[in-house]
This record gives structure tokens, sequence and C-alpha cells, in this order.
């Protein structure tokens, strides 16, 4: 279609029917972003839940007591020994995707875990487990873990101190 050679111009319409177009397609990428950062927690948390059971079972058969706590934003396994907690423990801990967050909140707590505090000393800090596997495979308290994507999404993780099956709800 000409335009008059006075009319330098897009109409009203054709940027509506542009910006129309770049809305649909946006909403589109987002969408299929959010599937993906889904399957991302829930891959994740089947890892994480896979990773707890083998720690139960090394707890069990070695009649230790097991923690697993936060560091550098990654899930790590700890040993209690000699009146402390040891890092490194043998279990292999899961590739997990850098770009999720993880908290542990338990029932009886308001805000989760707190950070860890640094002091001025050359000791390294303090490991606090959100998460204490007995020697019998139990729980010492019921415990969530709360994997965050960036966009804000959430899933988490319910253990019990029973030992039963881990629950997992997206919030």
């Amino acid at each position: 279609m000409k335009r008059p050679a006075s009319q330098k111009a897009f109409t009203l319409i054709e940027v509506l029917v542009a910006v129309l177009i770049l809305g649909i397609v946006s909403a589109m990428v987002l969408l299929n972003l959010n599937r993906s950062d889904l399957r991302t927690m829930e891959t994740n948390a089947q890892l994480l839940e896979s990773w707890v059971d083998d720690l139960r079972d090394r707890a069990i058969l070695y009649g230790s007591v097991v923690g697993v706590y936060i560091e550098a934003g990654q899930p790590r396994a700890a040993q209690w020994y000699d009146q402390r907690w040891w890092p490194g423990m043998s279990a292999q801990t899961p590739q997990l995707s850098d770009a999720l967050q993880y908290e542990f909140y338990r029932p009886d707590e308001e805000g989760g875990a707190q950070p860890q505090q640094v002091g001025e000393t050359d000791e390294p800090p303090p490991i606090e487990p959100g998460m204490v596997v007995m020697p019998d495979g139990s729980l010492l308290a019921d415990v969530s873990l709360v994997v965050r994507s960036p966009q804000g999404a959430a899933l988490r993780i319910n253990w019990t101190q029973s030992g039963a099956s881990p629950t997992t709800e997206l919030q």
C-alpha cells in the first residue's frame, strides 16, 4: 500500500498491532521460562530427596549423626564427631543448579535458618545444620527445605522426624 508523500509516520493501528504482537511473544517466552524453572526446581528436589535418603542410610550403617547445612548457596553434609560438626562427609553432594537458592525452615521457627556469623578468628565459622539425621535414621526435628528460583517461585520439600517419605509442594 502506497502512502501519500505527506505521511511519513506509522498509523495508530500499525503501532497497536506491533505492540500486540510483542506482548503475545513476550508472554509466551515468560510462560516457557516459568515452566523451565519449575522443571529445574522439581529435578533438584528429587536429587535432594535421594541424597537425604542416602545420608539416612549412612547414618544407620555407621551409627553416626549426620547434618545437612547450606554453604555457598548449596546443601552440604557434615558429621558430628568429637563434640563438633565436621564438613566434607564422604556422601557425594548432588550437582544442583547454581541459579536456585536453598533455605531450611522448621515448623517451630519463624524466619528459617539464620546466616552464619563470621568472627574475627582464623577458624572457620561453626557449622549449624538445618537438618540433623540421628543414628537410627530419624530426624532430630521436622524440617523443610525451600528451593527458590530467581523469579521468586518456590518449592518446599518437607521431611518428618518419623522418616516417612518427604512431601513436595509448590508455594
